[in-house]
């Protein structure tokens, strides 16, 4: 069995709706790192991936974690939380901006999904420890109770309409 540079998280069922949502989110960091040196078809299919996403769940993913997180977090979490999603935003409209390009330019797809891999790599290492680790019971149950009914609201748990599995996608 491999030895693994960093031992598995265990993380409070009050952030795993947010944990669900990150593996999405480092899936489209590893696409769009990866279609940097590829060929452009790949470029299109992983910029058309995170273009899919943005809007139904990834843009959501920010305004929740803002709304829910930010009144419990120091100063210091509180700010680099938004900083990073505003970072975000605008390379991924620097990227959006590429959508009907027939050959994307590679760097700002591997500067997203580098920025994207560092942000999500943070909240999970990081972030979200302190939060866990922090609070009280009560007011992990309070957030679990909004976590939850994020989570239904999420495409990945809507029957009328699934997303296609991430092993399909570009």
């Amino acid at each position: 069995m491999p030895d693994f540079v960093n031992a598995p998280l265990r993380r409070h069922e009050a952030l795993v709706p947010f944990s669900r949502d990150h593996f999405t989110g480092l899936v489209h960091a590893y696409r769009l790192i990866r279609s940097a040196t590829q060929d452009r078809a790949t470029r299109r299919k992983a910029l058309a991936g995170i273009l899919d996403d943005w809007n139904g769940e990834i843009e959501q993913h920010f305004e929740d974690e803002e709304r829910l997180l930010i009144p419990v977090l120091d100063l210091d979490d509180a700010s680099r939380l938004v900083l990073e999603h505003r970072e975000l935003v605008a390379l991924f409209d620097r990227i959006r901006a590429q959508r009907s390009v027939l050959d994307p330019d590679p760097e700002p797809l591997k500067t997203m999904g580098h920025a994207l891999d560092a942000h999500i790599r943070w909240e999970e290492r990081d972030l979200f420890n302190r939060v866990q680790n922090s609070l009280t019971p009560a007011q992990l149950g309070l957030l679990a109770v909004e976590t939850v009914r994020i989570e239904a609201t999420r495409p990945r748990n809507n029957p009328a309409s699934p997303p296609p599995p991430l092993g399909r996608r570009p």
